[in-house]
């Protein structure tokens, strides 16, 4: 039940079409709001069921059941108790009644200074049955409420209930239409087949916006165990849909104008560069974003998470950049509910930047535990294992991150843990296959070089070696091995291997 106490923090504003608890958006479909909207338009008026449906759905026919389960939508939205009412009264067998308690603004924004922080949004239509036997209905929505909550593990995705993506099974719906009424960027529709001991399931993800199809797969496979089918489809769903939801969000904000942009805009900008390998274009556009909502966790995990990648460079980080890098990793995991994409940018900070390993990896057991399909947790785990830990872990770790998602654009992070991992195990003829395969995605990473340079030296192949090694000087000119020692000094796991590597790299001529 909403406390009364509390009901000056909600805020309906009227220009930007949301409603604001504490000045963050409250999630809710278009529906919703136009009928949020209609009873604050009435305060203390009693609403009856037909007015509702004349002043929302107009000459659209729609059952009079369908206002009740947007009035119970309405309710879950704002913490309100049907039996003890704050905001919206049932008058049983006649309609409902608004009983106040929301601001009303037509300003724009609910906070000036409060960006909104949103997730991509995403519903799950039911499944269409193909299958002669009306019977399994149950299977075909049993595996849409599988995918449902497997989705519902990926922290940068927001899921629209079962209830309200449910109520357009069977009717054909434009994605557009639907998109609109609630108010979700995605959706994610399909059919199953089961014939003969066979089932077929075919997946559509649909971007609302203008209902262009952005990803589709096909299922085939023989029925040995119906609900641990639903289990690895419903994975596998999750992990291909994750991964392509955030890369179109990405590509969304990156062709919107410069004056358009909100704190998540600049956040998904400074990922496209990320991707790129641009730091520096990064980082500013993350110190815009945090400039815009100071509280912006994720963004503050980020830009941490840049200063890591300033030591590819072979330069460590100044102490001004090291503490300004933990105090913002420190912030986004104080601050209330971190997800677990959070949570991992800012432990990773702090297991490269710091000796506090047991700390930094227990975050990110606990994040792929919550998030199994996050590929980039799994690889940072592995890393973090790899400097700190158990190589044997680290390459179990990074193979979990590249079955989840092998075309990841940082996917060469996880050849970068299993190659410092075969480093330390002294496998020379594995490490070097690993550092081929990664360079073959980042032709200039330089520690994925440094493992092909190492191998080739304790494999006896001096010549091949030196040759990488004139290369690698030309290409990094700052690096000596005192720049490599002073970055890596931290990592506890590096003790028994890095006089392996500082001995292979003085050999063939690399600075001291």
């Amino acid at each position: 039940m909403a406390d009364p106490t509390d009901q000056a923090k909600l805020k309906l504003d009227l220009k930007d079409e949301r409603l604001w608890r504490d000045g963050r958006p409250v999630a809710m479909g278009n529906r919703a709001f136009q009928l949020l909207r209609l009873l604050v338009d009435n305060p203390d008026l009693l609403l009856t069921k037909d007015q509702i449906l004349d002043a929302i759905w107009g000459d659209i026919h729609v059952t009079e059941g369908m206002v009740k389960e947007y009035v119970h939508d309405l309710r879950l939205a704002l913490g309100d108790d049907p039996k003890c009412p704050t905001f919206i009264e049932t008058v049983r067998g006649r309609g409902y009644r608004f009983l106040g308690g929301i601001d009303v603004s037509d300003m724009g924004a609910a906070t000036k200074g409060s960006e909104e922080r949103q997730r991509a949004s995403l519903a799950v239509l039911a499944l269409d049955n193909l299958s002669n036997d009306r019977d399994e209905e149950y299977f075909a929505d049993g595996l849409s409420e599988e995918i449902i909550a497997a989705l519902s593990f990926i922290p940068w995705i927001f899921i629209v209930s079962r209830n309200s993506s449910f109520r357009f099974k069977g009717l054909n719906a434009d994605p557009r239409d639907i998109g609109k009424d609630l108010g979700v960027s995605y959706v994610l529709e399909g059919s199953v087949r089961r014939a003969g001991g066979r089932i077929r399931v075919m997946g559509r993800l649909i971007d609302t916006a203008n209902a262009e199809q952005i990803w589709t797969r096909r299922y085939e496979s023989r029925i040995a165990d119906v609900f641990n089918m639903q289990d690895e489809i419903a994975f596998d769903v999750a992990t291909a849909i994750g991964s392509r939801i955030q890369i179109a969000e990405i590509a969304r904000a990156t062709r919107k104008r410069p004056q358009d942009m909100s704190a998540y805009d600049l956040y998904l900008r400074a990922r496209a560069e990320l991707n790129r390998v641009k730091v520096s274009a990064a980082t500013e556009l993350l110190d815009a974003a945090i400039a815009k909502e100071p509280d912006y966790a994720k963004a503050k995990a980020v830009r941490a998470w840049c200063t890591t990648l300033i030591g590819w460079r072979f330069i460590a980080p100044t102490e001004r950049q090291r503490a300004n890098a933990l105090t913002l990793a420190e912030e986004a995991l104080a601050s209330p509910d971190p997800d677990a994409e959070t949570r991992a940018y800012a432990a990773y900070t702090i297991g490269f930047l710091t000796s506090e390993s047991h700390r930094s990896l227990s975050i990110l057991k606990s994040v792929t535990r919550e998030c199994p399909s996050f590929a980039w947790g799994w690889a940072s785990q592995a890393l973090l294992e790899s400097y700190h830990g158990n190589p044997h872990r680290a390459i179990k770790c990074a193979e979990t991150s590249l079955r989840l998602s092998p075309g990841d654009p940082q996917s060469f992070r996880c050849e970068m843990a299993i190659g410092k991992a075969l480093l330390t195990l002294r496998d020379f003829e594995k490490c070097l296959q690993v550092a081929e395969r990664g360079l073959e995605k980042k032709p200039n990473n330089t520690y994925l070089q440094m493992c092909r340079i190492v191998s080739l030296v304790s494999l006896g192949r001096t010549r091949e070696a030196r040759r990488r090694a004139a290369d690698f000087v030309v290409e990094n000119p700052d690096f000596s091995l005192g720049r490599w020692r002073r970055l890596t000094a931290n990592w506890q796991a590096w003790g028994q291997t890095a006089p392996v590597l500082d001995a292979a790299m003085r050999r063939v001529g690399i600075p001291i």
